[in-house]
């Protein structure tokens, strides 16, 4: 709930400030926050998500910044943020998995 607020604060500043740049900045942060409760997760159970599922998303994303013709900040911003983060949860996952003796499950 608290980052639905946050993403409604974000919306309410577009249309205050008349800045969409502003608006998508405070969209991705309280998103990058979102994520934190699922690192801390992927951190404390990493055999209970999918390695798989992360790594199409990263896929995905980098797909989406290579289509671009013209790079903008906002274009670039959200996708690859995406790739980051994911790519964060796929690393973590992966050494957790390899410390706790096996990374094959995917």
């Amino acid at each position: 709930m608290v980052f639905f607020g946050a993403a409604l604060i974000s919306l309410l500043s577009w249309y205050l400030a008349r800045d969409p740049t502003l608006a998508l900045v405070l969209l991705s942060v309280t998103d990058a926050v979102a994520i934190l409760p699922t690192l801390r997760k992927v951190y404390r159970k990493p055999f209970e998500d999918s390695v798989t599922l992360f790594s199409i998303n990263i896929a995905r994303n980098a797909i989406g910044l290579f289509a671009f013709q013209i790079y903008t900040f906002s274009a670039v911003l959200y996708p690859a943020k995406n790739v980051f983060f994911n790519a964060l949860l796929v690393v973590v996952m992966l050494i957790r998995r390899r410390l706790h003796g096996s990374y094959l499950k995917v």
